[in-house]
């Protein structure tokens, strides 16, 4: 049996990663810290779809705004929630519990919650704004892209979380 050569395993490698970082890129919404000094990205897959989950923090009912990133430009596209008074809250006058929205964004604001209740980014993965920071803390998310490395190193450290 021959022997593998160190140096020529090394190339291999290198090779493989140089030619990670030439594969497409793929959508994924940037997130930054605004009072902590960190920042990371969600990978989205190639439709740029995510959505945000969270629970009303007056009526304490689920909500759920949907997304679709076109370019630099984050469409919302509707909010569902099967609660009334969440419905009214932001202005719903029809029947839900899915209210279409089609509005276009640049970039979005969101504050790590106080207290009790979920706050989830759905892309290609799951990600609780609660890791983002501390209570309180404002994150701003926009528009990126990523390579399919990025994608893939991301998906699979998150595995089981």
């Amino acid at each position: 049996m021959r022997r593998v050569s160190w140096p020529l395993l090394g190339l291999v490698f290198l090779a493989a990663f140089a030619g990670g970082a030439l594969l497409p890129l793929v959508p994924g919404l940037e997130w930054v810290n605004l009072d902590h000094p960190s920042r990371g990205i969600l990978p989205l897959g190639p439709k740029g779809e995510f959505s945000l989950f969270y629970e009303h923090s007056i009526y304490g009912a689920p909500a759920r705004e949907y997304y679709l990133l076109h370019g630099d430009k984050i469409q919302l596209l509707a909010v569902e929630t099967p609660d009334p008074g969440v419905a009214a809250y932001y202005g719903f006058d029809s029947r839900g519990p899915l209210y279409p929205v089609h509005s276009f964004l640049c970039e979005m604001v969101l504050r790590v919650r106080m207290g009790k209740g979920e706050q989830v980014l759905e892309g290609a993965g799951k990600l609780h704004v609660r890791e983002l920071g501390q209570p309180g803390d404002r994150i701003l998310l926009g528009p990126t892209r990523c390579s399919v490395l990025d994608y893939l190193v991301w998906r699979y450290s998150r595995q089981g979380v």
